[in-house]
Parts: C-alpha cells; sequence; structure tokens
C-alpha cells in the first residue's frame, strides 16, 4: 500500500490513553465533524479502518495506515490497544495465531495478541466503553485503557463507580464517538453526571489494586500484597501467575456471585442452583459476563474464597454439594460438583500451578465421603488413587412421600421431574424398567407445607371474587395473582394458585374503594358489570387503576357481591368508556362536531341530511345501542371544502352589506346550502368559488 502523508495536525498520545481515545483527540484537532472522516481517507482508494476494532487492531494494513496518519510507529499504536495486555490475560499463543505469525509476509503484525473469546469475558467489548465523569473533567479529557475492562468497574483515584450509560438518553457509551466528553446520540455532557460512591468492601478495594498491579498499570505504585487483610495476605492466589489469575476470576465468577456471605464473613450458603446462574451453553461452564454490580461482587467474592485457605473452600464445596442434590446420575463426584469437578478442576485447570486446589479437594473428599468409588481420572498423575463414597443423608422411599402428599405414584413423579421434590433415582441392576426412589426428607417437609395450601384458579376465584366459570380470566392475573411456582405444576389440567396472593389481591381492592355508607340505589358489583359491558375481572382491575369507583358494603360476602356501584357512576364510566373509544376510533359526536365547525347542532345535522357532512353507525355491529357519530377526517374535509358567510367576507375583506348587495344579489356567489329560514351567517359557500373571486380581486 502506497505511504500517506501524515495529516498537518496531531495529537501526542498520553500515558494509558487508548487509540480510539487518540483518533478522536486527533480528529477533533483537524477540525473534522466525524471521527470516520479520519479512518476513512479518500487516497488511497480502498483504504478503509473499521471503526469498531481501533482497541483491537490486528492486521498490518491497519497498522500502517494509522502509523502514517498519526505519523506513530507500530510499537506506538500497539502500546496503546488492548494487546499489550496479552501477555498477561492468556496463557500462551493458539497454533492459528503462531501460524498466522509465522510468515514474514503475514496479514497479522508479529506481536502477542488477544484472542477474539477473551472479549465477552474481561472485556466491555469493541464497540463499548465505560468512563470517569470527573476524570474527564479534570484537566485534558481522554479515554482510559482501564475503562475497557469489566473487572475494573470503579475508578480508584476518586471513589466512584465508571459510567457505562448516558445519563441522558441511557444509551451505551461507544467506545469511538465524534467528541470525547458527550454523547453520540442526545450531546449529553458526560462530566456532568451524576456520581454514585464506589464499594467500601476492603476485599473489593484490595482486589481493583491486585488486579491493576497484575495489569502492568500501576507498577511505579507500591505492592498491594503489603495491604492485603490478614487471612487473604498468605493466600494461593496471589502467588498464581496472572494469566492463571484472570482465568480462575472469570471462570469461577458465576459460581462465587451465587453464594451468600461471600465476602461478608458469614458461612457460605448458596442461593440459585448453578445451571440456572450460568445457564446452558455448549460450552458450559462458560466464562460469566455480568453488570459492574456483578463484577464488584465477584472481585471481593474471589479474595475472600481464597483467603484463610483452604477452610472458606471447603465451604464452597460444601455449598455447591447442597445445590445440585436433586442430581440424578448416579456417578457420586459429577452429581455432587457437576462441571465444576468434570470440565474445570480436572480439566482445564490441571496445570500444576494449580496444585494447591487439588489438593484442597481431596482434603475436602477425605473428611466427608469414605468408601465408594471414584474415577481415577479425577486426580493428578502423582496423586495416588482413594476411595470414597457419599455421605449419609436423611432419605425417606416414595410411599412415605406418596402419603405425606396425599398423591397417587403418577402426581409424585410429576413433582420430581419438575424438581419440586428433591429424589435420587437410580436403575437397579439387571431390571432396565425398575427405579429406586430416594426423597430427600428436607424437600419433602418443605413441600408438604405448601402444598396442603395450594388450589386451582376458580375454585380460589370463586370463594374470594364470587366468579363463575363463564368470566374470563383478569388481564392483571400474571402481575397481581402469578401461578404458585410459576405454574410447573398443573391439577386437573389447570394451574395451582396460593391463596394467599388471592388474600393480598382482595386486600389491595378493599383498600381503594370507598367506605362510606352507600347511597340508595346502589347495585353489586355483579349486576354493575352487565351495564358496563365488562367481565367480572376486568371491573375489578378498572377498580385498581382508579377508573371506577365503587363502595365496600362491609359485608362477609365475595368481592362481586361485597362491592356496591351507584348507577350515577355507571353511567359516568359508561360515557366516559365511549369518549374514550370514540377518541381511539376518531369519532366526534353531534354536539363535538358543531363545536369544532362553530354552528349549531341543527345546522349540522341539516348539512348531514343534505349529504354535505356524513356520518356512520358505530359500533359497526353487535350492538343494539349503536349511534352515528361524524368522523374527524369528515369534518376535516368539510372545513376544507365550505366557508360559512362571515369566513367568505373575511376573506374577500368586505361589509356585511356589501357582501348582500355586491355578491349575492347579482349572483356572483351563491350558496350550497341557505339554511332554511336562517339568516345570511348561516349560509354555506364552495371556499374554491370564495378564493376564485378573492384572485380576480387582487
Amino acid at each position: 500500500m502506497r505511504a500517506m502523508t501524515p495529516i498537518p495536525v496531531r495529537r501526542p498520545p498520553l500515558v494509558e490513553e487508548d487509540l480510539d481515545s487518540l483518533v478522536a483527540r486527533s480528529a477533533a484537532r483537524m477540525g473534522y465533524e466525524r471521527v470516520s472522516w479520519l479512518l476513512k481517507p479518500e487516497q488511497p482508494a480502498g483504504a478503509v479502518i473499521q471503526a469498531t476494532s481501533l482497541a483491537m487492531l490486528q492486521t498490518r494494513a491497519d497498522y500502517d495506515l494509522l502509523g502514517s496518519l498519526l505519523n506513530l510507529r507500530e510499537e506506538a499504536l500497539y502500546r496503546h490497544t488492548l494487546h499489550q495486555f496479552a501477555p498477561h490475560l492468556r496463557f500462551s499463543p493458539s497454533a492459528t495465531e503462531e501460524a498466522r505469525q509465522g510468515e514474514g509476509g503475514s496479514e497479522w503484525i508479529a506481536r502477542p495478541l488477544l484472542p477474539q473469546r477473551l472479549l465477552p469475558a474481561l472485556v466491555l467489548g469493541a464497540e463499548h466503553v465505560a468512563l470517569c465523569s470527573l476524570c474527564l473533567a479534570e484537566g485534558l479529557p481522554y479515554g482510559r485503557l482501564r475503562w475497557r475492562f469489566a473487572f475494573l468497574p470503579v475508578c480508584l483515584r476518586h471513589s466512584v463507580w465508571l459510567l457505562n450509560r448516558c445519563p441522558a438518553c441511557g444509551r451505551a457509551i461507544r467506545a469511538l464517538r465524534d467528541y470525547i466528553t458527550r454523547c453520540r446520540r442526545c450531546n449529553a455532557d458526560y462530566r456532568t453526571a451524576q456520581t454514585r460512591a464506589a464499594p467500601s468492601n476492603p476485599y473489593f478495594l484490595v482486589g481493583q489494586r491486585v488486579i491493576l498491579w497484575r495489569l502492568g498499570l500501576e507498577r511505579d505504585a507500591p505492592s498491594p500484597l503489603e495491604e492485603l487483610p490478614s487471612d487473604v495476605r498468605d493466600s494461593p492466589l496471589m502467588r498464581l501467575p496472572s494469566p492463571y489469575f484472570f482465568d480462575l476470576l472469570s471462570r469461577i465468577g458465576g459460581y462465587v456471585l451465587k453464594l451468600k456471605g461471600a465476602a461478608t464473613g458469614a458461612p457460605l450458603t448458596w442461593e440459585v442452583e448453578p445451571r440456572q446462574a450460568l445457564g446452558r451453553a455448549r460450552n458450559y461452564p462458560r466464562i460469566y459476563k455480568g453488570t459492574q454490580e456483578e463484577w464488584a461482587e465477584i472481585v471481593s467474592g474471589v479474595q475472600y474464597l481464597f483467603g484463610a485457605w483452604p477452610q472458606r473452600f471447603h465451604q464452597f464445596l460444601e455449598a455447591l454439594d447442597r445445590s445440585r442434590a436433586d442430581e440424578k446420575r448416579t456417578t457420586t463426584l459429577s452429581r455432587s460438583f457437576g462441571r465444576f469437578y468434570s470440565d474445570l478442576l480436572y480439566t482445564r485447570w490441571r496445570d500444576p500451578a494449580l496444585t494447591f486446589l487439588h489438593q484442597a479437594f481431596e482434603d475436602y473428599m477425605g473428611d466427608h465421603y469414605n468408601g465408594g468409588l471414584v474415577a481415577p481420572r479425577a486426580f493428578a498423575s502423582e496423586t495416588p488413587r482413594r476411595t470414597y463414597a457419599v455421605a449419609s443423608r436423611r432419605y425417606v422411599n416414595l410411599k412415605v412421600a406418596q402419603r405425606a402428599l396425599h398423591c397417587d405414584r403418577k402426581l409424585a413423579n410429576r413433582l420430581i421431574a419438575v424438581g419440586l421434590l428433591k429424589a435420587n433415582i437410580k436403575t437397579t441392576k439387571g431390571f432396565a424398567n425398575k427405579r429406586c426412589y430416594l426423597v430427600d426428607r428436607e424437600s419433602l417437609d418443605q413441600l408438604t407445607a405448601e402444598w396442603c395450601r395450594i388450589q386451582p384458579w376458580y375454585p380460589l376465584a370463586r370463594q374470594y371474587f364470587g366468579a363463575t366459570y363463564t368470566d374470563n380470566r383478569s388481564p392483571q392475573e400474571g402481575v397481581w395473582l402469578r401461578p404458585w411456582r410459576d405454574g410447573v405444576m398443573e391439577k386437573g389440567g389447570e394451574a395451582l394458585y396460593d391463596p394467599r396472593d388471592f388474600e393480598r389481591y382482595s386486600a389491595d381492592v378493599l383498600r381503594l374503594v370507598s367506605h362510606e355508607p352507600a347511597p340508595p340505589g346502589a347495585i353489586s358489583l355483579r349486576s354493575a358489570t352487565r351495564r358496563l359491558r365488562l367481565g367480572l375481572f376486568a371491573a375489578l382491575d378498572e377498580i385498581v387503576a382508579g377508573n371506577l369507583q365503587a363502595i365496600d358494603s362491609r359485608k362477609k360476602k365475595p368481592l362481586c357481591q361485597r362491592l356496591l356501584v351507584t348507577v350515577d357512576e355507571t353511567r359516568r364510566y359508561r360515557a366516559e368508556q365511549i369518549r374514550h373509544q370514540c377518541a381511539e376510533a376518531g369519532l366526534l359526536s353531534t354536539k363535538e362536531a358543531a363545536a369544532a365547525l362553530g354552528v349549531g347542532t341543527p345546522q349540522v345535522l341539516r348539512w348531514a341530511s343534505k349529504g354535505l357532512l356524513k356520518r356512520q353507525w358505530w359500533p359497526q355491529t353487535g350492538d343494539s345501542r349503536r349511534r352515528k357519530y361524524f368522523t374527524r377526517t369528515g369534518v376535516a374535509a368539510f372545513q376544507h371544502t365550505y366557508v360559512l358567510a362571515s369566513e367568505a367576507r373575511r376573506l374577500l375583506g368586505i361589509s356585511p352589506s356589501w357582501f348582500s348587495y355586491q355578491y349575492l344579489a347579482r349572483g356572483m356567489l351563491r350558496p350550497v346550502d341557505q339554511g332554511g329560514t336562517r339568516k345570511e351567517r348561516r349560509l354555506l359557500f364552495r371556499r374554491a368559488d370564495v378564493l376564485a373571486l378573492q384572485a380576480e380581486q387582487s
């Protein structure tokens, strides 16, 4: 490619500045309105740099073109990309990368490069960044490389959270933008954004210092190892090489995030089953990608977990074992620890540098397991084989569980299948269709307390609301009345509900209605629904929304019989309902059409009878009370086609007497409708005729 002449005015790169910021500042110094103009020069033809890949530049052509424009060498540009952290974040170059860099004429630069698979886990992405509004407000604003990492969610200098979205429009902050301090879409100033104080957790703050020190961003500062708490100062995590440290941080983060008590000193307990926490990806357990708050918990949780080694790690294994008690696989360790054992501990983390993990795991098994058989591949080659078995737990057989729940075997199997009843299932040797069920007693006791309460929808709706099978379910059912356990269980083909939800909904409705004495003539809500043409649950939703006023009769009856509605309220609601429906359909009543045209209702009806103003029936069908309405478009077309005498005089600029003598008596203007016995002010003329006379006069 032909060398290019550097741009006349450039900006020197600053310390720790990312390449997107440098290019944006150079484009602004040149007076370009768009930073993309700098990346797509006119000469040489076809030389274009991808606008979203400056932080991950890899090809030699891009480095040559950008270096020619900014008058910088390849090494200087490389120092302002994320690839400079490759020695700290990756284990070794892949075979594909070595093949690309092996040839001298390759399109890739001959320097360590970050693989794309690390971007979703450790970096915010090639297109988006976070920033510190206080740092931008101090001195010369520019983007820092440390703001690109997901595990550095705060600014330690100002002790605030980094800003990852525009405070005005809420959109993600683009890495390559026209102005460093302003939003690309709404032009909001990032420097005026309100900041949030960073967490004061000591494990998190020390973890941030350790990460910066491992990335080489604070080599001049004193080592953070001296500031570590006493319980993590001797942690084996501190002695790990940086690539293993970051791999451990990213891959174990999803597990640590679901532990209660991490970084607080409390005993570790599991919050969510790990398969729900991380998802069902093919490369499970996948690298975790979370929010700023979640990464803060991961950093502090990992620091706490590997402190006081190996006691807290043993607590982690115990919590993981409890969370997977419903696994139905027969292999002991795979059932207890899942993919953490099979795919991470002895597969990905088999390097000798991580031997301390294997040793702590074997010590835990020595204390909690005895007898049984463990797969030989579970241990390192130099570790002698040992045998362990599952610790004793409290179980009951399936028949005891059926008697406790008052259900048959089919329903009990359904409870086990959906995970509400935890059980170990094992096929009896020699009998493929015969299975042995061991039901966990703790899960059985918890389910029994709830199972005796739950009921299908209609018995509860009939008890609390007075509903019948003809009533449709409420549109707010998904908000106010959610099925028990999100509808995973059904009885007789119907979803099950908790009566406490119905009691809570009834109490909310009663708090919103009036408690004054009902006036004479008030009718029950059930009778009012027929006049209002609403279903029972739709009427309840209107009461909750404040659109319908009801009165509490204080009778010990279901809601549809306890609540009263006055006749005036039904008329008001029905009129408001019709008005709202007409407004949505673009219809006008006779009075509204007369007010829009500035005449009386008899005159509007006269024009409608003559066919000058059209009406239509609404609703079209299915309603015996339908009426004729005017459309907004029809009224607008009428005003555009015709004018009254007063409007005609105003357009012609003459008096009423001269209008009658000069134009009407001589036949220069002929009215479309004379209005019967009405006076001249009700005469109707075509607007085109009036405008034609106005043109002749001018």
